[in-house]
């Protein structure tokens, strides 16, 4: 079997109007051949397919998209989407039924949610020997035993589910909707979490949400893939990661990965498709750098703190409830930090509420009430 993998799909914005009017406008012909090679052709579909439905309240943008820009995954052959992520539930129960119904009418399956946490564990989806388990960060939808929406991430409840399938004898398949926005690596505890999934039977894991793409090592028996950026999404970012990333393909034989191939893409909306990349071999020596980096721990651990000095601004601002204009200020006067921003580690009620489990647990569960 041969399986195909593109991460984060959002036809909206600039693109929505281009695709109604020609949906296989958006695919390069090189892309096409890849993709029909393969038996399963999955994405993560960013965005719910509606016209009717409330915005939910929500941090961040609230993303939809006309329902006839399911066409563009109709003219790529697309079987297969996830829905398990961030913005599956922008808006509400209306605009997931409405998805859900779009995909069914078009023969497409999808996994990760349903109209209840039972129903959403049970949307996984089974090709001969493999399944396909979804789970998203628990992030604006995630269903409960009275509401809809998406699988939300749970170690306990992806290693039962892994545990489940691995004694039919089964060649598991998580695809995880989990890291760090506009961050080109995992962070420690990812790499902990996605090695202890395969431990205890993962055979392939893929991972998407930071926009940018990752690099990936085989640990064990298991293939973890941290990233594969974005397949398509619009955005006024100028940055080059956000348009570049890869398309993954893997071929299974007796139940194993006998071997895989990337093919480097991009989508920058000025060249006016999703088309593969004419020199690849920047993309191949900068995902070789950020492999090596993965396999090293204390390397690692340096990205991540440059990440952390990166967004600890942003994070004091918004928990100290100051002005955004301060963020604004130091982004462009850095040296205005140490003047505007406050210190994160002195306000030691939000520490012990974000370190202790119990008053972790406790926050959690209010905000359901």
């Amino acid at each position: 079997m041969e399986i195909v993998f593109g991460g984060d799909f959002f036809p909206g914005r600039r693109w929505e109007n281009k695709i109604i009017e020609n949906p296989n406008s958006i695919w390069s012909e090189d892309v096409l051949e890849f993709i029909d090679a393969a038996d399963l052709r999955v994405v993560n579909l960013e965005t719910p397919l509606t016209k009717t439905g409330s915005p939910i309240d929500k941090i961040g943008p609230n993303l939809k998209c006309h329902p006839n820009v399911v066409k563009s995954l109709k003219s790529a052959n697309i079987n297969l989407v996830s829905l398990a992520n961030n913005h599956i539930y922008d808006f509400g129960h209306k605009g997931l039924i409405n998805t859900m119904d779009i995909l069914n009418d078009n023969n497409i399956n999808f996994i990760g949610v349903g109209n209840n946490i039972q129903d959403a564990k049970k949307s996984v989806r089974v090709a001969d020997d493999v399944v396909f388990l979804n789970y998203s960060q628990n992030e604006w939808g995630v269903a409960t035993d009275t509401s809809s929406g998406f699988n939300g991430y749970s170690i306990i409840d992806i290693v039962q589910q892994i545990k489940e399938h691995k004694s039919k004898n089964k060649f598991v398949c998580l695809i995880l909707h989990r890291g760090h926005e506009h961050f080109s690596y995992p962070s420690p505890e990812m790499v902990k979490e996605y090695r202890f999934f395969v431990d205890n039977g993962a055979d392939l894991i893929i991972s998407h949400h930071s926009h940018f793409y990752s690099g990936y090592e085989k640990y064990k028996s298991g293939h973890i893939f941290y990233g594969l950026g974005n397949m398509l999404f619009d955005s006024k970012t100028k940055d080059p990661r956000w348009y570049e990333s890869f398309l993954l393909k893997i071929k299974i034989k007796n139940k194993l990965i006998s071997k895989f191939e990337l093919l480097p893409i991009n989508h920058y909306y000025k060249m006016g498709k999703i088309n593969s990349t004419l020199k690849p071999d920047q993309f191949f020596k900068n995902i070789k750098k950020i492999n090596n980096i993965i396999s090293n721990p204390k390397k690692l651990y340096e990205k991540w703190a440059e990440h952390l000095n990166y967004m600890e601004a942003s994070y004091a601002i918004n928990l100290s409830n100051k002005s955004k204009y301060r963020l604004a200020l130091v982004n462009r006067f850095p040296l205005l930090k140490n003047l505007l921003i406050p210190k994160l580690k002195t306000k030691l009620t939000y520490r012990n509420f974000f370190e202790c489990e119990a008053h972790s647990e406790l926050i959690k569960d209010l905000f359901k009430k």
